[in-house]
């Protein structure tokens, strides 16, 4: 097969972003399946709810101090659960609540995400399909392309190929 270094960075970058959304599905499902079947429900220790657009001045990473703007109608939420502490923002009407795994802190999802996780995960596999179905159609349209050309290249000279179907 012999591509064209444009339609290889094409299929390339189609089979990437296909591959990156497959795995994030699978990501988001394992811990969808983890909490679904053992969760403790985790209420925040510190709430802070923002209805007007917050600027801020420093370089520091933490959301509630880091360069730029914070968009109204948030909260940012700080939890504790055993040693680890967790933060995050939500919506200003989502439910305040994050779902923790007891038998692994490290796995966590806000109520808000937890509610909505199974259309994500729909919603990534149809993206990683759509994508990686995109790159095999761009490659064989690129072979059959190719392949036409060199045929017509094959002709005797001075030979036109017919264009009318009659």
């Amino acid at each position: 097969m012999i591509f064209h270094s444009g339609v290889a960075l094409a299929v390339a970058a189609l089979v990437a972003f296909g591959v990156a959304f497959a795995v994030d599905a699978a990501l988001v499902n394992r811990t969808y399946d983890a909490l679904r079947s053992d969760h403790v429900v985790v209420q925040p220790s510190d709430t802070e709810c923002y209805d007007q657009p917050v600027g801020f001045k420093d370089s520091n990473p933490n959301p509630r101090t880091a360069p730029g703007f914070l968009a109204p109608n948030v909260c940012y939420l700080s939890f504790k659960y055993g040693n680890r502490s967790y933060s995050t923002l939500v919506a200003i009407d989502a439910p305040r609540t994050l779902f923790v795994d007891p038998r692994d802190p490290g796995i966590e999802m806000t109520a808000d995400r937890f509610r909505r996780g199974a259309v994500n995960v729909v919603g990534d596999v149809i993206l990683s399909a759509g994508l990686l179905s995109s790159a095999v159609a761009l490659a064989v349209m690129h072979q059959v392309h190719l392949r036409r050309r060199r045929h017509a290249a094959r002709r005797a000279p001075g030979t036109r190929r017919r264009t009318s179907l009659i």
